[in-house]
C-alpha cells in the first residue's frame, strides 16, 4: 500500500488510533477510573478494609485474609490493578508486616489479591463492558459466566495464604474500633455508591451513565457524616488522580490501536492464528498452553484493558477454530493478560506493592506468581467444563462449582504442604495429583462426552470427581486426624 493509504489506516479506521481501543479508554475507562478515585477519596477503600478485618482480621494471618477480601472488593470497581495497590496496599502492607509477614510475603499477597480484583463482578476492572462491545452480548451475560471462576479464584488465594499462615504461625489481629459493628455502621453510606453502580448496570443503563450515577451518589453520600466531608482541595486531589490514572490507561490502549491495525491489514492477525493452530498440532491442551504463554508476554507492561485487547484480536481467533465457544475463549484470554500483572520479568502490581513494602520487587513478582499457582488452572477447567460458565442446567452448574472449588483447596493444600499440620511429600504428590485430574480429566470428560480414555475404566464425569474428593479430603485431614490438632 502507498504512505497515504497507511498512515489513513493507522490514523482514521475503525482500528487504528482513533478508533475502537481510543473510544474504549473515552467512552468506558475514563468514567469508572474517576469512580474508583472518588470512591477512595470518601473513604471507599478503608470500609473495605475494615469488611476484610471484620470479617478474617481476629484469625491466624488475619491481616493478609482481611487484604484478599478487601482487595477483591475494591479491585472490582477500581479498573486497574496498580491503582488499586496504591490505594488498599497504603492500609493491609503495613497491617502485615505488623503481624509477622515478610515485606515480601506481604507485597506479594496484596499484589495477587489486587490482580484478581479485575475478575471479580460486577465491574470486572471495565475489561467486561469492552468484552460486551466485542462479543455483542448483554454486560450481565458476561457477569453470570464470570462469577463462578473469579469465586474459585479467591477461594484458592485464601486457602494458600490460611494455609502459609498456619505454617509461618502468624497471629491474628485485634481489630481497630473502626472494623467493629458500630464503627462499620457510621458508614453504612459507603455502600450506596458502588450499590446503585451495580444496580444501574444490571437495570439495562449503559456503563458511562451507571458510572457517572455511581460519582454523583460518591458526592451525596459523602455528606451523610461529618467524617467522610471533604474540603474542595480533596475533591480536586480525587481529580487529579483521575486524570493520572485515566492517562496511564489511555496512552498505551491508544497505542494498540496501531499494532492492532497493521495485524490487520497485513494479514498478521490471522496468520498468527493459523500458525498458532498449526504449532499446536491441532491439539486443545497445546494451543492452550502456547496463548497462556502468548498472554502473558503480550500482557508485560501494559494496562489489563489493553493486554486484553490485543490478545483478543490474535488468540480468540485460534481458539474459536479449535471448537471452544466464544465467550469461553475471551475469559480465557482475559484471565492471563490479568495474571501478567503479577508475573516475571515486568509485573506492575507486584512492582507496585514492593515500592510500597519495600521489598525486593523481583522477589516481590516471583512470590506473588507462586502465589496464583493455583489460579493458573481454573482458566483450563472453565474451557473443557462449560457449566463453570454458568452455560448449563443448574444442577450441573452447581455440581462443577464444588468440584472446582475442592480442586482449588486440594491444590493450595499440596502447594503449601499443609492442610492444619505439615502433609508428608508422598502425601502432598498424590492431593496434587488428584487436584489436577479435577481441573482436567474430568472435565475433559464431560466436554467431549466420553468415558476418559486415558484411564480405561468406566467412570463417569461426576463419579470420578465425587471419589477424588472424597480421597483428597482423607488425604488433607488425615494427619491431622492422627496428630489431634483438629
Amino acid at each position: 500500500m502507498s504512505a497515504d493509504e497507511f498512515f489513513e489506516g493507522l490514523t482514521m479506521t475503525a482500528n487504528g488510533l482513533l478508533g475502537i481501543t481510543t473510544s474504549t479508554s473515552v467512552g468506558l475507562v475514563f468514567y469508572f477510573v474517576m469512580f474508583g478515585a472518588l470512591y477512595s477519596a470518601i473513604g471507599g477503600g478503608q470500609f473495605f478494609i475494615d469488611i476484610g478485618l471484620r470479617i478474617a482480621g481476629g484469625k491466624p494471618g488475619g491481616a493478609a485474609k482481611a487484604a484478599v477480601i478487601s482487595s477483591s472488593l475494591m479491585g472490582s470497581i477500581s479498573g486497574s490493578a496498580v491503582a488499586n495497590v496504591a490505594s488498599t496496599g497504603l492500609f493491609t502492607i503495613p497491617l502485615m508486616r505488623k503481624t509477622g509477614s515478610t515485606p515480601t510475603r506481604a507485597a506479594g499477597i496484596e499484589s495477587i489479591a489486587s490482580t484478581g480484583g479485575q475478575l471479580m463482578p460486577p465491574v470486572m476492572g471495565i475489561a467486561a463492558f469492552v468484552m460486551a462491545e466485542l462479543l455483542q452480548i448483554p454486560y450481565k451475560d458476561i457477569v453470570l459466566a464470570a462469577a463462578i471462576p473469579a469465586l474459585a479464584f479467591y477461594l484458592s488465594l485464601f486457602f494458600i495464604v490460611h494455609f502459609g499462615s498456619q505454617t509461618a504461625n502468624l497471629s491474628g489481629l485485634a481489630n481497630p474500633a473502626n472494623a467493629s459493628p458500630p464503627g462499620l455502621m457510621t458508614r453504612w453510606h459507603l455502600i450506596l455508591p458502588p450499590g446503585i453502580l451495580v444496580a444501574l448496570l444490571l437495570a439495562g443503563w449503559s456503563a458511562p451513565m451507571s458510572a457517572l450515577a455511581g460519582c454523583g451518589a460518591c458526592f451525596v453520600s459523602s455528606l451523610f457524616h461529618r467524617k467522610t466531608w471533604l474540603r474542595v482541595t480533596d475533591w480536586f486531589q480525587a481529580f487529579g488522580k483521575t486524570a493520572e490514572q485515566a492517562a496511564a490507561v489511555a496512552i498505551p490502549i491508544a497505542s494498540i490501536g496501531l499494532i492492532i491495525e497493521i495485524a490487520i491489514q497485513s494479514n498478521l492477525a490471522l496468520k498468527f492464528s493459523t500458525d498458532l493452530i498449526a504449532l499446536s498440532g491441532g491439539h486443545l491442551p497445546a494451543a492452550l498452553a502456547l496463548v497462556v504463554v502468548g498472554c502473558l508476554v503480550m500482557g508485560m507492561g501494559l494496562p489489563t484493558v489493553a493486554a486484553y485487547i490485543i490478545g483478543s484480536i490474535l488468540f480468540v481467533p485460534a481458539l474459536i477454530d479449535l471448537g471452544i465457544p466464544e465467550l469461553a475463549a475471551h475469559l480465557f484470554v482475559m484471565y492471563y493478560c490479568v495474571l501478567s500483572m503479577v508475573t516475571p520479568p515486568v509485573a506492575l502490581a507486584s512492582y507496585t506493592a514492593a515500592g510500597l513494602a519495600q521489598a525486593n520487587a523481583f522477589m516481590t513478582s516471583l512470590y506473588a506468581f507462586r502465589l496464583s499457582w493455583v489460579a493458573f488452572l481454573i482458566p483450563f477447567a472453565f474451557v473443557y467444563q462449560p457449566a463453570l460458565l454458568a452455560d448449563a442446567p443448574w444442577s450441573r452448574v452447581l455440581a462443577a462449582s464444588v468440584v472446582i472449588f475442592v480442586a482449588v483447596w486440594g491444590w493450595a493444600a499440596a502447594l503449601e504442604g499443609t492442610a492444619g499440620a505439615p502433609l508428608s511429600w508422598p502425601r502432598r504428590l498424590v492431593i496434587a495429583v488428584l487436584s489436577l485430574s479435577l481441573f482436567l480429566l474430568p472435565a475433559a470428560t464431560a466436554w467431549h462426552g466420553k468415558l476418559p480414555e486415558i484411564l480405561g475404566v468406566p467412570f463417569l464425569w461426576f463419579g470420578w470427581s465425587l471419589v477424588t474428593g472424597f480421597l483428597i479430603v482423607i488425604l488433607s485431614t488425615a494427619k491431622v486426624a492422627s496428630d489431634g490438632s483438629s
